[in-house]
């Protein structure tokens, strides 16, 4: 007998594991972003149907983000955006459906269709809201969602009697559920839902009385279910996605002061960047004042004028919001993912900080503990035993603008700072800043980072952490060079350095050498006549060239009175703003030099 029992459980352990493999690879992991479109419907886009079933979602403004299908494997989606963008898609691109942003739902699977096929949409339209499941070839048709499995399977028999035999309930990952909305209108019922206070005996023919609600009310089920979490923009995905995955720790308190505050343009400076401005709004018909140089209400009020005339200012701002939050990209288990993640996942981060006995995984154990149980003696022994033994093996202490000698008492996050930042630069192996760190402390963390020239070879490096593209003249503008690029990806590194660049400059702003200023003069000449030229051999591009020069100046001079703020003149703003800009741009702009 005990035979028999260990045999059924080891067959049965033999046969979830194979069910749960073969589910793993039918879950699809991969979807492909074709691009924003204004007024469109899914007809419009039967000719690269075979590509991928394409779906929408709403982005306000009658405009909707068009994706394709749903893929196992990388491989297959990446030779599809390869013809997409070979048809003049030239947005596309892969996007990784990441559970970790959903939920488990519960759903009835009504049918299976492949995409070769056309899908009879009125054959379910008695269920009013539907949902797709994309697995490459493969489309599955699901209702609405339900508040629960038990609700699921009570309606089921009913769904079966009504010419769907096969159906069956299923529980899947919201990331999955894609909804079918006005994109498809044949697909959506106009009709008004049944209304059943006091009209038990007036259900419509043909539905069975106890079909839910939810089916037509959407407003019953939550937002969420409905949307693939892991394509919105960030501020569209539910809070809760974001809470640690390991229950317990408490997350990090949020600062949600910019990290860039955008500054007020000087307007009794002439310069020459200014001057290029007006030029162009000049030429648009939108100025007809003196060509000054300096940036008074003439000149505001006619770059904002141009700006809302101009359509493809106003297609690069959307898109440019559709821009991805930069991730870590530690590799998982390590101490800089650990610090990475310790602000937004302190449950995966913790242990491994915990594990460790390196001064700099101390002096970041110490920052959690103040921020989320405020000052201890505990937060006092981490950070000065950190120090100490951080600086402990030099040959020669270096003097620098922190004592690390002394022992000290933590009251607030901003005091920890300065001896975190001098732990980390010397640590080994190196360490770069976290993100959330200059997010949540952005002066504190510009002046602890400053370098110390008694420590000349510490690892300074700031992060891209968004900086100056959390403006949108910027943010707008580099969406437009990617695709002046003419869907050629940059080099990666190239476009990592230019970010860390870029992030320094903001972090430590100062006064370019006469090589680097000579550098960057060139630069822009370069640039600015080589997309002249281009723009020149076709009537079609000079809107696009426009937009570009108009969001380049505009960024131009907001960087230049950002630098004078920081204390440098106006000659040194001029050249730090045009080197921030090449740093920012400037990979996805080499064509034009």
């Amino acid at each position: 007998m005990r035979f028999k029992i260990g045999f059924t459980v080891v067959l049965f352990s033999v046969w979830a594991s194979i069910s749960a493999f073969a589910q793993r690879n039918d879950q699809p992991v991969y979807t492909i972003y074709a691009g924003v479109f204004i007024e469109t419907t899914a007809a419009n886009f039967d000719a690269i149907r075979p590509l991928g079933f394409p779906y929408a979602v709403p982005s306000g403004n009658n405009m909707y983000r068009i994706y394709l299908g749903g893929f196992t494997n990388k491989s297959d989606a990446d030779r599809n955006v390869q013809a997409l963008r070979a048809r003049g898609y030239q947005d596309a691109g892969v996007l990784e459906l990441d559970p970790n942003r959903g939920q488990n739902v519960s759903v009835i699977q009504l049918d299976t269709k492949l995409l070769e096929k056309e899908i009879p949409w009125d054959s379910y339209s008695k269920f009013g809201r539907l949902n797709v499941i994309l697995s490459d070839q493969n489309i599955k048709i699901t209702t609405a969602v339900f508040p629960d499995i038990n609700s699921a399977q009570a309606q089921l028999p009913a769904i079966r009697k009504m010419g769907f035999p096969d159906a069956f309930v299923k529980n899947v990952n919201s990331v999955f559920l894609h909804e079918i909305n006005e994109f498809y209108p044949e697909a959506i019922n106009t009709a008004p839902p049944p209304t059943n206070a006091g009209q038990a005996n007036q259900t419509p023919r043909n539905v069975p009385a106890n079909i839910p609600a939810p089916y037509d009310q959407p407003s019953n089920i939550p937002s969420s279910y409905n949307q693939p979490a892991s394509i919105p923009p960030p501020s569209n995905v539910p809070a809760a996605y974001n809470q640690p995955t390991i229950a317990g720790p408490a997350t990090l308190p949020v600062n949600n002061a910019s990290l860039v505050p955008k500054p007020s343009i000087r307007s009794n400076i002439k310069r020459s960047s200014v001057t290029e401005l007006q030029k162009i709004l000049k030429d648009g018909g939108f100025y007809s004042s003196s060509l000054d140089g300096l940036y008074g209400k003439g000149t505001s009020g006619a770059y904002d004028k141009a700006v809302q005339a101009n359509p493809q200012v106003e297609k690069y701002a959307f898109l440019a919001e559709q821009l991805p939050i930069k991730a870590s990209t530690a590799q998982p288990g390590t101490l800089q993912y650990a610090i990475d993640n310790l602000a937004d996942n302190p449950g995966v981060a913790l242990p491994i900080l915990q594990g460790s006995s390196l001064p700099v995984a101390k002096v970041y154990l110490a920052y959690y503990n103040l921020a989320t149980g405020g000052p201890s003696q505990d937060v006092n022994n981490l950070m000065n035993s950190a120090t100490l033994e951080a600086y402990a093996k030099a040959v020669r202490p270096p003097r620098t603008r922190f004592d690390y000698t002394s022992t000290y008492v933590f009251n607030d996050l901003s005091q920890i700072l300065t001896p975190l930042a001098y732990v980390q630069v010397i640590a080994n192996p190196e360490i770069n800043t976290p993100c959330w760190l200059v997010q949540r402390h952005p002066k504190e963390a510009a002046y602890a980072f400053t370098p110390d020239a008694a420590l000349p070879n510490a690892n300074y490096k700031m992060p891209d952490c968004g900086g100056f593209t959390e403006w949108p003249e910027i943010r707008t503008l580099v969406r437009i060079a990617q695709d002046l690029n003419g869907g050629q990806l940059p080099d990666q590194k190239s476009v990592s350095a230019g970010q860390a660049q870029a992030m320094n400059y903001l972090a430590h702003p100062a006064a370019l050498s006469d090589v680097e200023q000579k550098s960057a003069d060139a630069w822009h000449s370069k640039m600015i006549n080589g997309i002249t030229g281009w723009a020149s051999r076709d009537a079609m591009l000079v809107d696009m060239a426009g937009a570009f020069k108009l969001q380049y100046y505009q960024s131009y001079i907001l960087l230049e009175d950002f630098y004078m703020n920081k204390g440098l003149k106006a000659a040194a703003a001029k050249g730090l703003a045009q080197s921030t800009l090449k740093a920012l741009v400037g990979p996805y702009l080499t064509r034009f030099i």
